[in-house]
């Protein structure tokens, strides 16, 4: 998997698999801060307008419920790359990231709510930007 996500990142902005996997952990990491936090202007950064229409919603409801949540990382596992594809015009590659974490609720009264997630998040690149944005999460894979 790792030779075909070199020849994808050749086409898509020169990165080598351990550039591309650094920058998705700091991503991963800033997208799930950025959301929990209700931080719409970084996930512009980050996020296709698809993805950022479904954060957005989850983001409207947590605001309805007044809730703002905060995330710290305890531990996250090195990312791996599971899927890579690319044609002419567009390159795709999918990363497990697995994390284990703390959600706490500001200005709440409970305890740190403990969290382990396993997550594919898939990043699409399309020339001539060779900008990688997230286009697609799942759970639990």
């Amino acid at each position: 998997m790792e030779a075909l996500a070199a020849s994808v990142l050749k086409h898509c902005g020169g990165l080598t698999v351990i550039d591309f996997l650094s920058e998705r952990l700091a991503a991963y990491e800033a997208v799930v801060a950025a959301f929990n936090a209700g931080d719409q202007a970084t996930l512009l950064r980050y996020v296709s307008p698809e993805v950022y229409a479904e954060f957005s919603d989850a983001i409207s409801a947590q605001e309805d419920r007044h809730e703002k949540t905060k995330t710290v990382f305890a531990l996250v596992a090195p990312p791996e790359i599971v899927a890579a594809r690319f044609d002419d015009a567009h390159a795709e590659i999918s990363v497990r990231f697995v994390a284990s974490s703390y959600r706490i609720l500001e200005g709440g009264e409970g305890k740190p709510e403990e969290r382990r997630s396993v997550d594919v998040w898939t990043f699409g690149c399309a020339p001539p930007t060779h900008r990688w944005s997230l286009i697609a999460t799942e759970a639990g894979r």
